[in-house]
């Protein structure tokens, strides 16, 4: 055993695979804060099966109080331009989020190359929030995520007006307001 395992046969990892949604759905599952709930006690099946096998098979169920996910997810992410190779992956966790129903609460929001003022529920139409108010909303109790791949220019992170779109005049950098989400 100890040669096989010094034989360290390495596998390279698969670009084939692909993700549906249903697998998205899966993962994100995996978000989990489980946190006692009040309300009617509910069977703990686990401790249950546990116990009952200390007992020699005897039966011994356990109750407790309902648990209860309290994961907050906000979900940023960036549409349009380098993200187009990308536009099916993203769709498939933008729809698997939705359909997602274990999140205490859930939120999605879109952006283009950095996180600015404001960030859109419609970016097609340009509809959206200002960044400080979801600021305001969001705390230490919920999780973001930001799905992009960093494809903007040196310039957008580290200066004042350095928004890639010629109208857009933006006041604090891109790196101000993502260092204000952590």
């Amino acid at each position: 055993a100890v040669q096989i395992a010094s034989a360290r046969r390495f596998r390279n990892l698969r670009n084939d695979r692909i993700l549906d949604t249903r697998q998205i759905g899966v993962a994100l599952r995996r978000l989990k804060k489980l946190d006692k709930d009040t309300g009617p006690e509910e069977l703990y099946l686990d401790k249950t099966i546990d116990e009952s096998a200390r007992n020699g098979g005897e039966i011994e169920l356990i109750f407790g109080p309902p648990r209860r996910n309290k994961v907050r997810l906000l979900l940023l992410i960036d549409v349009g331009g380098s993200m187009d190779p990308h536009t099916v992956l993203c769709e498939r966790l933008f729809s698997a989020a939705h359909a997602a129903n274990h999140f205490k609460k859930f939120e999605s929001r879109f952006f283009h190359n950095c996180v600015y003022e404001k960030v859109y529920t419609d970016i097609s139409r340009w509809k959206g929030e200002a960044t400080k108010d979801i600021l305001k909303r969001v705390d230490d109790k919920w999780s973001v995520v930001f799905v992009g791949d960093a494809w903007m220019s040196p310039y957008e992170l580290t200066y004042s007006g350095g928004a890639i779109d010629y109208y857009h005049d933006n006041v604090d950098t891109g790196l101000t307001w993502l260092q204000r989400f952590r």
